[in-house]
């Protein structure tokens, strides 16, 4: 019995190790990719609009119609892991069926959001969610993207 136990824990440890060093290697492997975080959330009258791309961020939130502004700036590097270990987890070709948790974004009780993820010329849409409440899975990339771009601390 004790020889089982100790054979179930090996192989959990096992498995669990692998998990964690195939999540390690895609986000290598994004690493050297090209990749695009596009952030959008909106109502009647306000938009707010995130964009990561060649590693440095662009934001700009104002109301519809207002001229964006020009602001770019770098993102640390231990930021830049964040970001590629949180899209290693995620299951890229799944993302249009996320299901949002609520959807106070149809009766603009919140700003409808989305995010669209683009790898090497292939782009993953998810599908409208409440600004504040993504889907579980991508919920800690989109708070990072938000966080990043210091949107809201304005």
């Amino acid at each position: 019995m004790k020889k089982l136990l100790t054979l179930l824990v090996l192989t959990l440890v096992a498995a669990t190790g692998c998990k964690s060093q195939s999540a390690s290697a895609q986000a290598k492997k994004l690493a050297q990719s090209d990749i695009k975080y596009e952030y959008k959330a909106f109502t009647r009258g306000t938009v707010m609009d995130i964009v990561i791309s060649d590693w440095g961020i662009g934001a700009n939130k104002g109301r519809p119609g207002d001229k964006p502004s020009d602001t770019f700036k770098s993102i640390a590097e231990k930021d830049r892991n964040t970001l590629l270990e949180e899209t290693a987890k995620l299951k890229l070709d799944g993302f249009e069926t996320l299901e949002p948790p609520t959807k106070k974004h149809q009766f603009d009780g919140a700003l409808a959001a989305s995010l669209k993820i683009t790898v090497d010329g292939k782009t993953y849409t998810t599908p409208t969610f409440d600004h504040g409440n993504p889907p579980a899975e991508i919920k800690a990339l989109v708070d990072k993207i938000v966080e990043l771009s210091e949107l809201e601390k304005q």
